[in-house]
């Protein structure tokens, strides 16, 4: 299981604190762009919150 570069993005930005709003007005895409890539990293990592997907990402090292 590999996340891409966006999807690590963007759940890096949650980690950050970030709203889906900002995250694509920060990325210029839209806030349906930023649900998608959240949702392929979810089910990519089996996390069922953007909480557990963070934490997954921090424990592996990738954020």
């Amino acid at each position: 299981m590999r996340l891409s570069g966006k999807e690590l993005q963007i759940i890096a930005n949650y980690a950050r604190g970030f709203t889906t709003s900002t995250i694509a007005h920060q990325l210029n895409i839209s806030e349906a762009s930023v649900k998608t890539y959240a949702r392929r990293a979810f089910e990519k990592l089996h996390a069922h919150s953007r909480a557990e997907a963070v934490a997954m990402c921090v424990r592996n090292g990738w954020i």
